[in-house]
Formats: C-alpha cells, sequence, structure tokens
C-alpha cells in the first residue's frame, strides 16, 4: 500500500456538508471494542528482534480482548524499525516513519483522556511484559511455540485462546518458561493449509481478516489477537485455501480485510467478488489500543460552517445555486487517505502533508477514511481539530474500505452503500465519498449514492484517476451528481508547471 503514490487530483464540484456526526460505536460488525484503559507502559523497541515484537503485541491483544488490566503497552516506531522501512521503500517512508506519529496520539491520550503514560521500562521490553504478567498471573498461563515462519499460525491460535502468547524463539519460549508460563503447543512447520484444515470451525463467520505479510509479523498482531481474527499470508489470489476463507466470512458486506496484498488491483479486485472490503493497514501500531478510546468525532470547521450555511439555507428554501459565468469551480482533493496506517503514522506531522506550513493558505480536499472513526477515534479527532477552516475532508475510497463498486458481489452492494453511509456519518459527518473503479457506469454507483448521508461521488479510475476526464454524470434515481476526476497532480501525469499551464 505504501507504494501507491500520493497525489492531488482536480475535480469540478460545489461542496457541502452536514452537522451530524455519531458518537456511538456502530457494531457489532465488523470493528470491535473493549474497555478504555487508565494508563500505559511505553516502549520504545530499539534494536529488539521480531521475536520480542511479536510477544509485545500478544501481550496487547490479550489484554485488551480480556479487558481485565487497567493498563497496557503502547508501542513506538524504533530505529530499527525506521531502518527496516527505509532499505524497503526508500528515503520518503523513512521520514515518515523518523517523524513519529505515535508519539502524537500518546499525548493526545493523556492530554485529552487521561491517560497515564508510565516509561519506566520504555528500553527494556521484556521488563515490561516481566512486570505486566507478575501484576496478574491468572491472565497469562500458557504460550504457543513457533518459529518465524510459523508465527502467524501462532497468532491466529492466541486469537481463539485466551492467557496464551506468542513465543516465537527459543529465547522467548525460555524467558515465559521462567515466568511460570506453559507451552499449550507449538506450531512449528505447521502451514496455513493445516492450520484451516484444523481449526476452520474457529473462523465461520468472521468480520475481520488479517492479510500480512511475514516479513511485516511486527505490526497487527495485536489487533488481530483482540478480534480473534485470522492473521495469515497469501501471495497470489484466488488459491483454494483463500478461497475458503474468503467464503467463510459474513456476506452482507460487513468483513473488512486488515493489511495488505503484493499488489493493489488483485487483492482489491479479488476481495470486492466476497464482498469484502480492505482497510491498508500493514504498517499499523498500537489498534488494540487506539480502538478503544471512547470519543464522539466532532466535525471540523469548515464542515461546521458550511452545515450552518446549509441549514439557514433549507429554513428559507433557498436551496438553489446560481452558478456564475465565464467561471470553473476547481477543488484539489489529496489521495491516500484509505491508507490507514499513513494517517497513523507519517501523515499528521510530516511537513509534506498535513504539518505542511502553508496548510490552511488554500482551499484544499483530505481523503479520509470513514473506518478511522472506529479503529482509531481519538487520531480522528485530532485531524479534525487541527484543521483549519480552509481543510474540507472526503469519505476514502470506496467508503468504509476499499472495494471496486463494479467487482464487488452485486446483491451486498446495496448493503456495503447503507454501511458506507454509517460510517461517513460517525466519521464527523462526511458527505462527498471518493470512489476507485475500473467501470465508470452509474449501474455500480447508483447504490452507494442512495443514502441521505451521501451527497455525492468523486469518481478516479484505477488506471489513470483521471481518466474520466472531468466528467460529470448525474443520478436520475438519486437526484445527485457523479463526479470524474479532471487531471491527476501526479508526476507520472503532471507537474505543478504543466498543471498550472492548463
Amino acid at each position: 500500500k505504501t507504494k501507491r503514490c500520493i497525489g492531488l487530483f482536480v475535480v469540478v464540484v460545489v461542496i457541502w456538508c452536514s452537522l451530524e456526526c455519531m458518537g456511538q460505536r456502530i457494531g457489532p460488525y465488523p470493528f470491535v471494542s473493549g474497555k478504555k484503559l487508565e494508563s500505559v507502559f511505553v516502549v520504545a523497541n530499539h534494536g529488539v528482534g521480531n521475536d520480542v515484537e511479536v510477544l509485545l503485541q500478544s501481550v496487547q491483544g490479550q489484554i485488551a480482548k480480556s479487558g481485565n488490566m487497567p493498563f497496557n503497552i503502547y508501542r513506538v516506531p524504533s530505529d530499527l524499525q525506521t531502518q527496516r522501512l527505509s532499505q524497503q521503500y526508500g528515503d520518503e517512508i523513512n521520514a515518515e516513519v523518523k517523524n513519529k506519529g505515535y508519539l502524537i496520539w500518546l499525548y493526545d491520550l493523556s492530554k485529552q483522556f487521561g491517560i497515564t503514560i508510565n516509561s519506566t521500562h520504555q528500553n527494556d521490553p521484556l521488563s515490561t511484559v516481566k512486570f505486566i504478567i507478575q501484576q496478574n498471573p491468572s491472565l497469562f498461563k500458557f504460550f504457543i511455540y513457533s518459529d518465524s515462519t510459523s508465527a502467524n499460525v501462532a497468532v491466529s491460535l492466541c486469537g481463539i485462546h485466551p492467557h496464551t502468547l506468542v513465543a516465537s524463539s527459543p529465547q522467548i519460549r525460555t524467558f515465559l518458561l521462567s515466568l511460570n508460563l506453559t507451552q499449550s503447543n507449538s506450531v512449528i512447520g505447521r502451514s496455513l493449509d493445516w492450520f484451516w484444515s484444523t481449526y476452520s470451525k474457529f473462523f465461520q463467520n468472521n468480520s475481520i481478516l488479517i492479510l500480512q505479510d511475514p516479513t511485516k509479523i511486527d505490526f497487527l498482531v495485536d489487533y488481530s489477537i483482540f478480534s480473534s481474527s485470522i492473521y495469515y499470508w497469501a501471495a497470489t489470489f484466488p488459491n483454494p485455501t483463500t478461497n475458503q476463507i474468503f467464503s467463510s466470512s459474513h456476506r452482507s458486506a460487513d468483513t473488512a480485510l486488515l493489511g495488505w496484498g503484493q499488489s493493489e488491483y488483485p487483492l482489491v479486485s479479488y476481495s470486492s467478488s466476497y464482498s469484502v472490503f480492505v482497510n491498508a493497514a500493514d504498517w499499523a501500531m498500537d489498534l488494540s489500543i487506539l480502538t478503544n478510546i471512547p470519543v464522539s468525532i466532532t466535525p471540523p470547521p469548515h464542515h461546521l460552517s458550511n452545515s450552518i450555511e446549509k441549514n439557514n439555507n433549507n429554513n428559507n428554501n433557498n436551496n438553489n445555486i446560481e452558478p456564475q459565468a465565464n467561471v470553473h469551480t476547481v477543488t484539489f482533493l489529496m489521495t491516500d487517505g484509505d491508507n490507514v496506517q499513513w494517517l497513523l503514522s507519517g501523515f499528521a506531522n510530516n511537513t509534506r502533508w498535513y504539518s505542511s506550513p502553508f496548510r490552511g493558505t488554500v482551499p484544499l480536499g483530505w481523503t479520509m477514511s470513514p473506518a478511522l472513526s472506529e479503529l482509531a477515534p481519538s487520531v480522528m479527532n485530532w485531524i479534525y481539530r487541527h484543521a483549519s477552516s480552509s481543510d474540507y475532508f472526503v469519505a476514502a475510497p470506496s467508503g468504509v474500505g476499499y472495494v471496486y463498486p463494479d467487482r464487488f458481489n452485486s446483491s451486498q452492494l446495496n448493503n456495503f452503500g447503507s454501511k458506507t453511509a454509517q460510517y461517513m456519518k460517525q466519521a464527523g459527518g462526511l458527505e462527498i465519498l471518493n470512489v476507485i473503479g475500473s467501470d465508470y457506469d452509474l449501474e455500480y454507483l447508483e447504490p452507494l449514492l442512495n443514502n441521505s448521508q451521501v451527497s455525492s461521488v468523486f469518481y478516479y479510475d484505477f488506471k489513470n484517476y483521471a481518466a474520466p476526464n472531468g466528467e460529470i454524470k448525474w443520478s436520475e434515481r438519486t437526484n445527485k451528481p457523479v463526479i470524474g476526476a479532471r487531471y491527476s497532480l501526479w508526476d507520472v501525469f503532471n507537474t505543478p508547471q504543466t498543471l498550472a499551464a492548463k
């Protein structure tokens, strides 16, 4: 997901917004929630290995699942993780992680929600684990032994076995034995096929799937255990086991896939065919903590002012907007707000993005995943709270999650549209929906428009976002517009200089 270029897209539109938002969690599917914490133990994992990272996350997940402890672990990106990302993706991603966006959310938890920050053992993660286990030994009784190639199997089993942690190396096994935990199982050498044939009955009708490359085992383990989800990897689609896993999920457009695949289009196309939406979160940390912060989403300033104006216009029966002669209305819209891990890491305080000193000097649209209102509501509130009157927010592709409507199970597209509208309302009253697809046909878009929360759609074609060339289609069924992107401010297609010359 992080490989997808981030750019601006230009469309012609008149925008408005609603004041309405929701303070209650939507639930019960697909996203789960638990109890708010009183304090967190910060761990900055400088130089620790994947085995320690997996252990820390399994502790996080089991605490969040049980709800029996007032504290948990909060991880912050380490220099080693920064190095891994830099080696794989280059300096841009390296810079994002160095910004340590997770520190913003940590201090926000303290300032806004009164959560105490304990940094006593921040550079000694195993001491933190030892202290937590000794505080509540009844919560941690067992561990599953694995190696690096079978750790995903162990993680999935921990999701359905309470009181159980993951020991993915001999060193961690020895450490947990010293704390009087019992080895309940060994999955060394076990494959996904073995796991599914043995334990599939425990994952029928799952509402969350975690698809994660084994090289990213440092991420999403906590949320997988917390949500009792299968944590697995498939490099290609389709294949027999993956077909069975997707077939076992909820079929009413309420299943989320968190993580990312080897390639964007095959993953999203395949998931869409099973009515599963994708939340790109392969580098996400601490979701089992952030998802359990109860907060009502407050709309940002621009949405509030527009809502007041809209309500006044409704009261005066003056809803018609007269177009101005010889005037083009243009909006710049930032892509990739569906990328949850980016919103959590480098987006907020990278000076290339939301922390730019120039933000607020011109009107700008930001795509924002409605799912963030469940996965990290305090983060969404922070972003809105720091918005200027020139910042406008649009629901990111293609609603509550990334799908291609033309590939989506047609019998469930109306359900997906209804669920998207619910999450847009909860996410600060978002009214404009950004959609990515491969067929610019109202047949696939009207089910998304056919909800009072959705005022209009911004449409991009996957292969070339600006392929619609600014074409506006009007849905007679819903009396709402679908606006195709006109230009891509993206080096492959345009530079600022070439766009300004148009």
